[in-house]
């Protein structure tokens, strides 16, 4: 998490602070901080932060002045200074160095050849998985239906070698 100001733009206004937070409990009492950013520096604590702000280990402090939100503040969405004329220079052009790849006849855009193979070969691949699909099913339906067959046929021979041995 990094410290910022609450302004617009809070990111055009940096304060060199920030932490890793330890949250992956979602009990927010167990939450820790793991690391501490401040000017450059990683610390283990707040604890290691403090006394090196303390003991004079840090030489350069940062001493930033809080940006105050009014209209006048550079990053704020509200326009300062002159407004530019509308049509002061021509518009943006779109630069085709090797010519046109597309045509248009009628409503009908036609872009870049090679997109329609594609498409075609995605359609031709999708065709012949579904094909496949269905012929593997059929198949397997035909291979159940036989083996259904063959079970009620020796469950049908059984039964009548039973009876006519009964019958002897």
């Amino acid at each position: 998490m990094w410290a910022l100001y609450n302004v617009p733009s809070s990111l055009l206004h940096p304060t060199d602070f920030g932490f890793q937070l330890d949250w992956t409990d979602v009990n927010p009492a167990t939450w820790n901080i793991r690391q501490v950013w401040y000017r450059g520096e990683l610390y283990d604590s707040l604890e290691k932060l403090s006394s090196a702000y303390s003991d004079g280990t840090i030489k350069n402090k940062i001493n930033i002045k809080r940006p105050v939100n009014s209209d006048s503040l550079y990053s704020s969405l509200h326009h300062n200074g002159e407004h530019s004329p509308l049509y002061s220079q021509r518009p943006p052009q779109v630069v085709e160095p090797d010519g046109k790849r597309y045509s248009i006849k009628g409503r009908q855009v036609n872009m870049l050849i090679f997109l329609r193979i594609v498409v075609l070969v995605v359609v031709v691949v999708v065709v012949v998985v579904v094909v496949v699909a269905v012929v593997v099913v059929v198949i397997v339906v035909v291979v159940v239906i036989i083996i259904i067959v063959v079970v009620v046929v020796i469950v049908v021979v059984v039964a009548v070698v039973v009876v006519v041995v009964k019958d002897k």
